[in-house]
């Protein structure tokens, strides 16, 4: 969602501002600035202005969007249709998920790559010091390769420094129907310091949750840094399909008003 805003933002900052002629004279006047391969500091500017404004809404929600931060989910249920183990169950109830919101950006940059075909260039890196993770129950029973995996429980983990670089080219695509944001490449690459699991209830055994918990923390670093080039070519794709499948018919002009 976040990679969404920041792509809609290269055109559709515009909802940034509050009066539609404001928006419409000052669109044309950043896709008119002579062409440069230094830094589009008004177009920075406005983004970074919606940022703040998805911050808001995260903390205090809106009409159409609930509060996102603390983000509660009463009750999600893992089935045997999603997980690879028949007869395999995993329930969270009370999942609340905390500091959300308190993501920084540490760089940005907009630069307009070809002035014919207004294609912009946009660059971003970002990160939450830490996520807060509580879960007031879960329940889990697995059964793989024949070996019983079970527990029932509360959880709280610390997600640390997780980390997200953008870089995406975008470009208008106009047609009879009006003007429409095309997202042309998607690079997304993603990683965390630490992850800190305190669980409880594994396998009904304080030191087996204990040794658990201390087993997920290494292994999560690890299968990050194995797969990190899969985990990213697999972000960068889904959200440059799923991206461009919400673009392809979101009209900037209805946008403007």
């Amino acid at each position: 969602m976040r990679v969404l805003c920041f792509t809609l933002a290269v055109f559709g900052m515009v909802v940034a501002l509050p009066d539609p002629t404001t928006k419409t004279d000052r669109l044309k006047q950043i896709l008119s600035e002579p062409y440069s391969p230094n830094r589009n500091a008004a177009l920075e500017n406005l983004i970074l202005g919606l940022i703040e404004e998805l911050r808001e809404t995260m903390l205090n929600g809106s009409d159409d969007i609930p509060v996102l931060d603390p983000l509660e989910i009463d009750h999600i249920l893992i089935d045997d249709e999603i997980l690879p183990f028949p007869g395999s169950k995993v329930t969270i109830n009370d999942l609340n998920v905390k500091k959300l919101a308190t993501f920084e950006v540490n760089d940005l940059t907009v630069r307009r790559t070809s002035l014919i075909l207004q294609r912009y260039r946009l660059q971003l890196d970002g990160e939450v010091s830490v996520i807060d993770v509580d879960v007031g129950n879960y329940d889990v029973l697995v059964n793989a390769m024949g070996f019983n995996i079970f527990g029932n429980g509360d959880a709280k983990i610390k997600v640390i420094q997780p980390r997200i670089k953008v870089d995406l080219l975008v470009a208008p695509r106009i047609s009879i129907s009006g003007i429409f944001l095309n997202l042309l490449e998607c690079d997304i690459k993603f990683s965390l310091r630490d992850f800190q699991p305190n669980i409880t209830g594994m396998f009904h055994d304080n030191a087996v949750s204990a040794f658990v918990s201390l087993f997920l923390q290494n292994l999560v670093g690890d299968l990050l840094e194995l797969y990190e080039d899969d985990i990213n070519k697999f972000l960068s794709t889904t959200i440059h399909e799923a991206a461009n499948e919400i673009l392809k018919d979101l009209n900037l002009i209805s946008i403007l008003g």
